[in-house]
C-alpha cells in the first residue's frame, strides 16, 4: 500500500523502466504506465484487529489540486493593544459576530475543501476549534524509532516544543530514503487528554535533498496516509487533516508515522515534530512587546496569526527571535511566513496565497449598504497575476451565491464589482517575492444587516469556501506556468437520501442518491458530475476507514459485507470524481445481523442555521458573539447517540437507519420494522419537523402496530403552535403544546411513567465546545407539552418553569405504542443514563434482541498467499481496496470449485458469523488431500489475528497439485456454548448450515497451479494461454489467474512454471476426515 500510494502521485517515473526489464512489452496490449505498482512484498492487508469489514488504510483525496501548495490566513485574531493595554481583537462585537472570529471560521471551511481537492494546506492560523493540545518534539518521551535514523545537531533550521527554553542537542532525526521498501519509521503517540476530533500538523524542515514524505496518521477509524514534498514546502506547521483521537495514549489508533519509504526522489525523510490539537495561547505579550506582559488566555484559534506563527517558526541557526522571519506586524506575518516556507525552486503555478476577511463601510448596519465579496488587490505593488486572482475570488462567489438565491435566508447581492485595489500590507509582491499569486477576499461586508446574517450561517459559510476553491483551480489552471495544468473539474456535491439496511448476517447495504452537479467545472454552482462514490465504514461513528469505492457516477448502492454480527457499525457516503472527494453524507448506522427488521432510526435533523450557532462570551459576562461551527450547529451523526444507547440497553436488536427524504420518497418502508426512533433535534418550521407527507406515514406506522420513540425540541412549536399539523400532533403524537421553553435543562421521571425510578438527568446547554465527544449542541427551546387523550405524562421539567417534557401512549385496538420528548434524545448530558432511558422505551416497545436460535455458521473460506502485496489482494477480494484478506471461494458460490492456478497458496481463512474463539484448534480443523493425506503437521492454526471472527490456517508449504477437503468438527460453538452449524454443499451454498445445530462441516479447495482454462489439467492451451496474455498487468480476477506467480505482471516466469507442470491433472477429491463422536452429537 505504501508504495502504491507513493505511485499514485507520481505515476510514470519507474514503470516504464520496470516492465521493459521484465520484458512485459511483447503483449497484444500496452502496459498501462498510469496504474499503481508494487514491487516489494508486504503482510497482507487484513481486516482491522478485532474489527472484521474495515478496510485498515486510506488516504488523502487526489484532485485537480494534487501537488499544489495552498497557503491560507484568516485575518485579525486577539492581539496586544497598547492603546488599550490589554489583548484585544481588531474588530468589535457587531451584529453578533467578531469579524476576526468569523475569518478563522471561514480559513477552517476553505482548508477542508483544499484538501478534498488534493492540495497541500499551509494555514497561517489553526484549524478548526480544539483547544486541547499535544506537541511531540523529535526527542519528546512520546516518539518511537525503528530502524537506522541519524541525528541533526546543527540546523539550520529546527521545532523546539520549548520555544529553545533549552536548547536541543538533536535538532531533529533523518533517515535515507528507501524506493523499495520501508526501513526506517518514527512513531509519533501521544497522550489524547480528552476524546475528539483534533487537527493534526507536520512540522519539518524543507531542503533540495528532501522527498515526497508520506506520513500515516493511526485514527480510530483505522489509518490515513497522505504525503508532503519537503523540497518544495516546510519550517512552519503544514496541516495533515483532522481525525478522530481516543484519550489516552495508543500507537494503533492514537499516533502518526512517518515512513522514510518513497518513490518521489530526494535522499531523506525528516522526523522534527507532530503537532495534535491547536490548544491555548501561551505567548506572553504586553506593554514592553512580545516576551512580556500576560498571555491572552484565549484558545489560539482566536488570536491573530502573528501569535499562531510566533510559536510556529521554529527555531534557526541564523536567527534568534522570530521577528526576523516574519516581522512584529500582523499584516503582513501571514504572507511572510508563506513566501519562506514556500521553497525559492518551486517554479511560478506551484503556490498560492488566500486571505480571508470581511468588509465593512460605515460600522452603522442603519447605514451599511454595501453588500457581497471582493477581491483584493495590491496597487502599488501586486504579485505577478494577482488582478486575476481577486477577480476569480470575487466573481466566483458572487456568481455561485447569485445563482443559489432562495436556498439561503436572504439573496446575494447584485454587486457587479468584483474587486478592489488598494495599500494591503497582507499581499504584496514585496513579501511574496513573486514565488505565487495572493489575494485577500472580502467574502461579504458585517456591518450590513443582510450580509452579517448570512455570514453568521453556516450553509453560506461553506459554500463560500467551495467557491472560493474553485476560483483557486480557475487560477491555478489560467496562470499555472511551467507546472503541470489542472483539469477543469471540480469535486462533487455530497450524496444525500443516505440509509443503512441489513437484510442478511455480515452484512450491510448502504444507497444513497447523488447531488446536484454542473456542467462546466469551476463556472457551475454545484460540483462537476460524480464518476464514483466511495463509502465509508466505522465501529464508533467519528473514526472511519479508508473506505469501499464504487465506481459509477450513476450507482446508487453498495454492499459491504464481512461485518461482525454482533456490534453497531456506522457508515457515510462521499461522491468522488477527478477533482476530489465530495463532503460527506450524513451518518448512518446498522446492526449487520440481518434477520428480523426490528428497529429503524430515522434522522429527520436537517436544519443547519444561524440560530443554532455557538455563543462566545466576549469582553464580559453577558456579551457574546457567535462562532459558525457546523460540528456544534449539527454534525448529522446523532445516529451515533441512539445506536450506542440501544445496543448498551439491549445488545443485538436489529437496528437499521435512514434519512427521513428517504422515507418520504418511499425508498424505505417503516412497515417493515417493529419500532421507529425518529430523531429530531432542533428541526422547525423552516425545515419542516414532520411535513404532510411524513405526517401521513407515521400515522399509518402507528395504526397498524409500530411503536414511535420521536424526540426534538422544537416538535410542538412547528406542528402545533405553528399549525403545520394541529391535528396530526394532538390525536396521532397524544400532545398538545403548552410553552416554546421550559426554561432549565434539568429532567425528571414523572410518577406511574415508563420512566419511574429513574434518577434526574440533564440535556445539554451548548456552553461549551471543542470538538470533544459528547459536546453537543444548545437545546436553547425545549417544548413544554401536555398530555391528551390516553397518553400520559413520562418526563418532568426539574426547575425553570416546569411542566411535562415528554409524554407516552400505550398502543391499543391494534394501535402501536408512542413516546414523545419535547427535548431530542442525543442532548441526554451522561450515556449511561441515555442507555437507561432508552431501555424503560424498548421496554414498553416490548423489543427485545431476537432470540439467538441459528447455531454459528460458516461464511466464507478464503485462500490466499503469505507473499501476496496489498495490489494482489485487492485485485482478487473483489471488495475493494484494502478490504479483504484474499479469495473469498465462498461468497461467491462455485468459486469453490474452480482450480486455483497460483503456486504460492498457504493461508486458509474461515470467517464466521459469530465469535468462536477457544474452540477453532486443532482438533477441530482437519484438512487432508488426495496427493497429501493429511497436511495436519505442514498447518498452524490461530484465531483472531486476521479479523475478530476469522480463523487463521497458516500452512509451512504452499499447496501444490492437490484436491483438499477442509473438515470443522462440529465441535466448534460460539461464546455461548452453541455448536457449529456444518452442513455444507459444494459449489451451491453460500454458507453452511440446514437451520439445526451439529453437523460436520467439509469444504473442498482444488489446487492446480498453471490450469489458466480451468480443464483440470495443465496443457498446451494453458501455456498459449499465458503466452496471450504477456506483457498484461492484470486488472480483474481472470487475468489474475494467468499470471502464476501473482508478480503483479504476467510475463516469461508464469510462462515458465505453467511449461513445468504441463502433463498434471487434478486428482480425485479424497474423503473427508471423521472427527468421530462429538459432544455435540
Amino acid at each position: 500500500m505504501v508504495l502504491m500510494h507513493w505511485l499514485r502521485r507520481a505515476p510514470q517515473r519507474i514503470l516504464g523502466w520496470f516492465v521493459c526489464l521484465c520484458g512485459l512489452l511483447a503483449s497484444h496490449r500496452s502496459v498501462d504506465t498510469q496504474r499503481a505498482w508494487s514491487f516489494e512484498t508486504l503482510e497482507p492487508r487484513l481486516p482491522m484487529a478485532g474489527v472484521p469489514g474495515l478496510v485498515p488504510i486510506g488516504e488523502q483525496p487526489s484532485g485537480t489540486l494534487d501537488g499544489k501548495i495552498v497557503y491560507t490566513s484568516g485575518g485579525h485574531g486577539w492581539q496586544w493593544n497598547d492603546n488599550l493595554g490589554r489583548w484585544a481583537t481588531d474588530r468589535g462585537n457587531l451584529l453578533s459576530m467578531v469579524e476576526d472570529f468569523g475569518n478563522q471560521d471561514q480559513m477552517s471551511y476553505y482548508a477542508d475543501y483544499l484538501l478534498r481537492a488534493g492540495a497541500t494546506v499551509v494555514p497561517m492560523r489553526p484549524v478548526g476549534r480544539q483547544a486541547n493540545e499535544v506537541v511531540l518534539d523529535n526527542d519528546s518521551p512520546g516518539v518511537t524509532w525503528s530502524g537506522s535514523w541519524s541525528n541533526n545537531t546543527a540546523g539550520p533550521r529546527w521545532y523546539d516544543e520549548d520555544y529553545g527554553a533549552a536548547i536541543d542537542a538533536i535538532k531533529y532525526r533523518f533517515a535515507s530514503v528507501n524506493s523499495a521498501s520501508e526501513t526506517a519509521v518514527a512513531t509519533y503517540t501521544p497522550n489524547i487528554p480528552a476524546a475528539g476530533f483534533y487537527p493534526v500538523y507536520a512540522w519539518a524542515s524543507m531542503g533540495a535533498n528532501r522527498t515526497d514524505q508520506l506520513y500515516r496518521i493511526h485514527h480510530t477509524g483505522g489509518e490515513t496516509q497522505l504525503t508532503i514534498d519537503h523540497r518544495q514546502v516546510g519550517n512552519g506547521w503544514v496541516y495533515l487533516g483532522t481525525y478522530h483521537f481516543d484519550a489516552g495514549s495508543s500507537p494503533s489508533d492514537g499516533s502518526v508515522q512517518i515512513s522514510n519509504q518513497s518513490s518521489g526522489g530526494g535522499s531523506v525523510v525528516i522526523a522534527d515534530s507532530i503537532r495534535f490539537g491547536n490548544g491555548m495561547g501561551d505567548l506572553p505579550w504586553g506593554a514592553n512587546g512580545i516576551g512580556s506582559g500576560n498571555v491572552s488566555g484565549y484558545p489560539r484559534e482566536d488570536e491573530d496569526s502573528l501569535v499562531w506563527l510566533w510559536r510556529g517558526v521554529g527555531q534557526g541557526s541564523s536567527f534568534s527571535s522570530p521577528s526576523a522571519i516574519i516581522g512584529t506586524s500582523n499584516v503582513s506575518a501571514p504572507i511572510r511566513m508563506a513566501e519562506q516556507m514556500n521553497a525559492d525552486s518551486n517554479p511560478y503555478g506551484t503556490s498560492v496565497y488566500v486571505g480571508f476577511h470581511s468588509n465593512a463601510t460605515t460600522g452603522n448596519p442603519d447605514t451599511a449598504t454595501s453588500r457581497g465579496a471582493i477581491g483584493l488587490i495590491s496597487a502599488a505593488d501586486p504579485t505577478p497575476n494577482q488582478s486575476s486572482l481577486a477577480a476569480s475570488t470575487g466573481r466566483q462567489i458572487n456568481e455561485d451565491m447569485r445563482a443559489l438565491d432562495g436556498r439561503f435566508e436572504h439573496d446575494w447581492s447584485t454587486r457587479t464589482s468584483n474587486t478592489l485595489a488598494g495599500a494591503f500590507g497582507e499581499i504584496t509582491n514585496a513579501r511574496a517575492g513573486g514565488e505565487f499569486d495572493a489575494t485577500i477576499i472580502e467574502v461579504a461586508f458585517h456591518d450590513n444587516t443582510q450580509d452579517a446574517e448570512l455570514l453568521r450561517d453556516p450553509k453560506v459559510r461553506d459554500q463560500l469556501a467551495r467557491s472560493t476553491y474553485e476560483a483557486t483551480l480557475e487560477h491555478l489552471i489560467n496562470f499555472n506556468g511551467t507546472t503541470a495544468q489542472p483539469a477543469n473539474v471540480t469535486l462533487p456535491s455530497p450524496p444525500r437520501d443516505v440509509t443503512a439496511v441489513s437484510k442478511t448476517t455480515g452484512e450491510v447495504t448502504v444507497s444513497w442518491t447523488a447531488g446536484p452537479s454542473s456542467t462546466g467545472g469551476f463556472n457551475g454552482a454545484h460540483g462537476s458530475p460524480a464518476s464514483g462514490f466511495r463509502v465509508y465504514a466505522s465501529v464508533d461513528g467519528y473514526g472511519f476507514d479508508g473506505g469501499t469505492y464504487v465506481a459509477g457516477g450513476s450507482v446508487s448502492s453498495l454492499t459491504l459485507d464481512g461485518f461482525d454480527a454482533s456490534r453497531p457499525y456506522y457508515f457515510k457516503v462521499v461522491a468522488e470524481n477527478a477533482g476530489g472527494q465530495s463532503l460527506a453524507s450524513e451518518v448512518m448506522t446498522a446492526l449487520p445481523a440481518g434477520g428480523t427488521q426490528q428497529l429503524l432510526i430515522v434522522n429527520g435533523y436537517d436544519r443547519l442555521d444561524r440560530s443554532q450557532n455557538f455563543k462566545l462570551p466576549f469582553l464580559s459576562s453577558t456579551a457574546t458573539t457567535e462562532h459558525v461551527w457546523t460540528r456544534f450547529n449539527n454534525s448529522r451523526d446523532y445516529t451515533v447517540q441512539v445506536h450506542q444507547a440501544i445496543h448498551a440497553a439491549r445488545p443485538g436488536i436489529h437496528v437499521d437507519s435512514t434519512s427521513n427524504e428517504a422515507v418520504i420518497n418511499g425508498t424505505i418502508n417503516l412497515a417493515n420494522y417493529d419500532s421507529v426512533v425518529w430523531i429530531l433535534g432542533r428541526e422547525s418550521t423552516a425545515d419542516d419537523t414532520l411535513d404532510s407527507t411524513e405526517q401521513t406515514l407515521v400515522g399509518q406506522f402507528l395504526a397498524g402496530g409500530g411503536n414511535l420513540l420521536i424526540t426534538g425540541s422544537e416538535i410542538g412549536w412547528d406542528l402545533d403552535a405553528q399549525n403545520n399539523g394541529r391535528s396530526f400532533f394532538r390525536n396521532t403524537l397524544g400532545a398538545s403544546y403548552v410553552a416554546d421553553n421550559a426554561n432549565t435543562y434539568t429532567i425528571a421521571a414523572a410518577s406511574n411513567s415508563i420512566f419511574a425510578g429513574l434518577a434526574d438527568f440533564n440535556i445539554s446547554d451548548g456552553s461549551e465546545f471543542s470538538s470533544l465527544d459528547g459536546q453537543t449542541y444548545d437545546v436553547a427551546f425545549p417544548d413544554v407539552l401536555s398530555p391528551g387523550t390516553g397518553a400520559q405524562a413520562a418526563l418532568m421539567y426539574s426547575g425553570g418553569s416546569g411542566g411535562v417534557a415528554a409524554v407516552q401512549k400505550a398502543g391499543t385496538a391494534g394501535q402501536g405504542s408512542l413516546v414523545m420528548f419535547g427535548f431530542p434524545f442525543e442532548s441526554i448530558v451522561d450515556p449511561s443514563l441515555r442507555s437507561a432511558v432508552m431501555d424503560n422505551v424498548l421496554e414498553f416497545f416490548n423489543l427485545s434482541p431476537p432470540a439467538l436460535a441459528e447455531s454459528p455458521r460458516v461464511i466464507d473460506v478464503i485462500v490466499a498467499a503469505s507473499g501476496w502485496d496489498a495490489a494482489a489482494i485487492d485485485l482478487v477480494d473483489g471488495l475493494g481496496v484494502g478490504a479483504g484478506n484474499g479469495l473469498g471461494l465462498s461468497m461467491v458460490g462455485s468459486e469453490q470449485l474452480t482450480n486455483l492456478t497460483w503456486d504460492a497458496i498457504d493461508r486458509i481463512y474461515v470467517v464466521f458469523d459469530r465469535d468462536v474463539a477457544g474452540s477453532f484448534v486443532e482438533a477441530n480443523v482437519a484438512l487432508v488431500g488426495t496427493k497429501v493425506a493429511d497436511y495436519q503437521s505442514l498447518m498452524q492454526i490461530s484465531y483472531g489475528q486476521a479479523g475478530a471472527l476469522v480463523g487463521t490456517i497458516a500452512l509451512s508449504t504452499p499447496l501444490n497439485n492437490d484436491a483438499l477437503v477442509l473438515s470443522l468438527s462440529e465441535a466448534i460453538r460460539d461464546t455461548q456454548g452453541t455448536f457449529l452449524d456444518g452442513e455444507w454443499s459444494d459449489g451451491v451454498s453460500l454458507r453452511s448450515g440446514d437451520d439445526s445445530a451439529g453437523g460436520q462441516f467439509n469444504f473442498r479447495i482444488h489446487s492446480l497451479p498453471g490450469d489458466v482454462d480451468q480443464s483440470g489439467g495443465v496443457n498446451i492451451n494453458d501455456v498459449l494461454g499465458v503466452n496471450a496474455k504477456r506483457g498484461i498487468l492484470p486488472d480483474d480476477l481472470i487475468e489474475a489467474r494467468v499470471d502464476i506467480d501473482r508478480s503483479g505482471g504476467i510475463n516469461i516466469s508464469d510462462l515458465l512454471l505453467v511449461n513445468a507442470r504441463r502433463g498434471t491433472v487434478l486428482p480425485a477429491p479424497p474423503s473427508p476426515h471423521n472427527f468421530g463422536q462429538t459432544e455435540a452429537s
